[in-house]
Formats: C-alpha cells, sequence, structure tokens
C-alpha cells in the first residue's frame, strides 16, 4: 500500500501580482484525517484546486497516488471524492438520477451505500435536487463524494452556511468514513472547533505559506498561553518583548501581559522570574487560540 497518499514538493501559484501559494512542500499519509486552517483567501481552496487536479503548477509539482492529477484525471480522480461549498450539483436531476449518474464515473461504486446514506439522512429518491433545501444538497453531494468508497475524501469547506444538525450530519460521516476504511481525508472549514474534533494532524496556511502542520494535541502543546504580570517599564522586560525570543505573541490584556510560548510552565516560569514577573494563571488552548496566536495582525501593544 503506498505511503504517501498526496506528495507536494515546493508548489507556488500566482494570480497575477498576488502569491496564493509559496514553495508548499506536504505530504498526506494514509488513513489520516488532516485539518486544512487558515482565513478566507490563505491558499486554502487553491490548493485543494491542485490536489485534484482543476489547477495545473505553475512551479512545482503535485502528485497524488503517485501521478499528477492534472495529467492523468481519469486514473487519479476516480480514487477521490470531493465536496466543496459551492455543491455544484445538477439542479434539474432527482437525488436517485444524480446518484446513477455518478456511478458512472466510478467503477467501485456502491449502490447499496448511497441508498442507506439517503435513507438515514432522510433524502427522497424522488426529490429533484433544485427544490432541496441547502442542508438537503450538502448531504446529497456527501453521499456522492463517499459511496464509492474514495482512497482520498476531500472536503473544502463542506459545511458552510449549514445549520447545525446539516453540520453534525456531515461531521458524522467524516467520522463514519475515516472509522470504516483507511480513506484519507482533507477537510478544509473555517470552523475550528469542527476542524479540532475529526481531525488527526492540521495544516496552517497563512498569505500562502504553511505555518505549522502537525498533531491537534502536540500542536496545542506548543502553544502555551499565560497570563503574566510584567514590567513593561523595565529595560530587560521591553527588550524581552522587543526581541520575541521564545514569544510567539505578545499582547497586553487588562494591566497584564497575555504571552505565548512554547515553553513549558516551569522554563517560562524561569524566564520569567529572571526579569521580575511571575506567571498568574495559565489560559487554556484551543485550536482557535493557535490561529490566532499566529495568524493575528494584532500589535504588541494593545
Amino acid at each position: 500500500m503506498m505511503h504517501n497518499i498526496v506528495e507536494i514538493s515546493k508548489l507556488s501559484r500566482n494570480f497575477q501580482a498576488t502569491k496564493a501559494l509559496d514553495n508548499i512542500s506536504l505530504e498526506l499519509d494514509t488513513g489520516k484525517v488532516y485539518g486544512l486552517v487558515g482565513e478566507n483567501g490563505a491558499g486554502k481552496s487553491t490548493l485543494i484546486k491542485h490536489i485534484i487536479g482543476a489547477l495545473q503548477p505553475q512551479i512545482g509539482s503535485v502528485k497524488v497516488f503517485g501521478k499528477s492529477p492534472a495529467q492523468y484525471p481519469v486514473e487519479v480522480l476516480s480514487k477521490i471524492g470531493y465536496l466543496s461549498e459551492e455543491r455544484d450539483l445538477p439542479m434539474w436531476m432527482r437525488a436517485r438520477e444524480f446518484m446513477d449518474h455518478t456511478e458512472a464515473f466510478f467503477p467501485d461504486w456502491d449502490m447499496g451505500l448511497a441508498c442507506d446514506l439517503m435513507q438515514k439522512f432522510h433524502i427522497d429518491p424522488k426529490l429533484k435536487i433544485k427544490n432541496m433545501s441547502r442542508g438537503q444538497k450538502a448531504r446529497t453531494g456527501l453521499i456522492a463524494a463517499v459511496s464509492h468508497r474514495p482512497e482520498l475524501l476531500v472536503l473544502d469547506e463542506p459545511s458552510s452556511g449549514l445549520d447545525v444538525m446539516a453540520r453534525y450530519d456531515i461531521l458524522s460521516e467524516v467520522v463514519n468514513t475515516a472509522a470504516s476504511s483507511r480513506s484519507t481525508i482533507l477537510f478544509s472549514s473555517h470552523l475550528l472547533d469542527e476542524v479540532e474534533r475529526v481531525t488527526d494532524d492540521i495544516i496552517m496556511i497563512h498569505q500562502g505559506k504553511i505555518i505549522l502542520t502537525g498533531h491537534v494535541d502536540a500542536i496545542k502543546s506548543r502553544n502555551n498561553r499565560y497570563l503574566t504580570a510584567l514590567d513593561s517599564e523595565n529595560e530587560k522586560v521591553e527588550e524581552y518583548l522587543k526581541t520575541g525570543k521564545n514569544i510567539i505573541r505578545a499582547v497586553r490584556k487588562d494591566g497584564e501581559w497575555l504571552l505565548v510560548t512554547p515553553l513549558s510552565h516551569d522554563a517560562f516560569a524561569a524566564e520569567m522570574k529572571a526579569l521580575g514577573g511571575t506567571i498568574t494563571e495559565k489560559l487554556p488552548c484551543s485550536l482557535e487560540n493557535v490561529f490566532i496566536d499566529h495568524c493575528s495582525l494584532e500589535n504588541h501593544h494593545e
């Protein structure tokens, strides 16, 4: 079995004067669930379009199942399930007609699974897609994306604009797909609490560059958030905050300093003591905190 489903090397992409992707190198292993996160315009959708072969690399290379998806679309795309925020479905078809239509493109299509999921999600096979609610369209698109049991499932903002129950159904099926097969899943979303719940590893993109990768828990363990009592008029403290050594982010907050650091509590407490300061509180850390701490445009002196 192939170890790396996706191999991306030194991928860059420009749209006129805008650098959408900047020297991206990335590997996706078999059987893992990856969360792709970043602000709007960070390059997430552009990266996904290269993976599914919708864009040809300008600089660098993209291989999926060992081949270029842009050059070998039939061989590569038959193993990929894809659902995007746009959910570009044929509005004139009924749900079952759409499943019959989709089956023709995938040799491993499982109509039994598709019918089971339509029943599970309460999708009437005779209902025309144009008459479906936004949530029903999303569920129908998801059924089409998973019913050939893809080796790679790519979800680009699949729950954007959906209600709570539709988001729950999509997340549940992502978890079920991951648990019942060896599918690799790439899940892009701006809803970071959802990403944190269902993914193994995180890929964080900022301004076209990958700035963080790794297991969710490992990333959070390197993003320790402390409220500290520091005298910022002290020259040593001022220099410490300016140089940013061991500091990911520093923000003045209600008379204290919120400092984010990869250091452990004991190591950071020693640094604070050397500066004549103390840790007053260790704050919890979520994936949303990590995202803000690494991508915020705030200056150090709020």
